[in-house]
């Protein structure tokens, strides 16, 4: 994938634009034309040499074709979204174990904490602004899944994050869960369906804004606990902050 485009999404890309349809595009007329020659060469037998260079010239430019089509495939299934991002996702891994291992979490913080990534979803116009991000991988931790999820940038943490351009935690007021939803769409701007679909065994969450090289926000690292006052302490913070640093420079190198 060519740098400086962007983090891409995880919709799949059109039949018509992979590679391995335009090398099909290419390289399937040539081969008619070979052939063809070739059969009405034949017909003549002052020609039969040269139908038969022609024919084998053709047969030879189809399987070389074949090889190039195979090859352009495989480089299709390598720029696939998930693999795309698979270097992303292992720096994820390693992001959810320091942050674990700063918050003093047993087990690795296997079944209480998680971690993703969201990118902006760049505006149809460049004379409007981004209003949604896209979760372009699956939870580390907790679970897993939620890929291919979008969110407005009006609500959240990850929203108040990527509009204020800062870092924010945000801690959930109230073990009772109306509480917790009301909390939800008062404090964080969700509506009701958003807010029902949050994970409600959440209590601390992190989120950090991550820029491009001409400073510009193109994602948002986010990670949420199921411990109070996970990510309140300062030297958890600073621990949080340095790892996710490093993978702010990995995102500024890949895309």
């Amino acid at each position: 994938m060519a740098k400086g485009k962007g983090i891409p999404g995880l919709g799949a890309s059109r039949w018509y634009v992979k590679k391995w349809f335009v090398e099909l595009c290419g390289s399937v007329p040539p081969v008619i034309v070979g052939l063809v020659g070739g059969y009405r060469l034949h017909q003549e037998p002052e020609h039969a040499v040269l139908a038969i260079l022609a024919i084998a010239a053709a047969i030879w430019l189809a399987g070389a074709s074949a090889l190039k089509v195979v090859a352009a495939k495989r480089q299709d299934e390598q720029d696939e979204p998930q693999q795309v991002h698979g270097g992303l996702r292992g720096a994820l891994h390693v992001l959810h174990a320091v942050t674990a291992n700063a918050c003093g979490m047993a087990d690795g913080g296997i079944q209480k904490l998680r971690v993703t990534f969201h990118r902006v979803v760049p505006p149809e116009s460049s004379a409007r602004h981004a209003e949604s991000i896209e979760q372009i991988t699956d939870y580390v931790g907790r679970g897993g899944g939620g890929a291919g999820r979008r969110f407005s940038l009006r609500a959240g943490v990850t929203g108040l994050a990527v509009r204020s351009g800062k870092p924010q935690i945000a801690e959930r007021g109230s073990d009772d869960l109306q509480d917790y939803l009301r909390e939800l769409r008062d404090t964080w701007s969700y509506n009701d369906g958003e807010a029902a679909e949050r994970d409600h065994r959440t209590f601390s969450c992190f989120a950090l804004p991550v820029s491009s090289r001409d400073d510009r926000i193109v994602g948002v690292i986010y990670m949420d606990s199921c411990d109070r006052g996970s990510f309140s302490a300062k030297a958890v913070q600073s621990q949080i902050l340095q790892a996710c640093s490093g993978l702010g420079r990995y995102v500024e190198e890949r895309y």
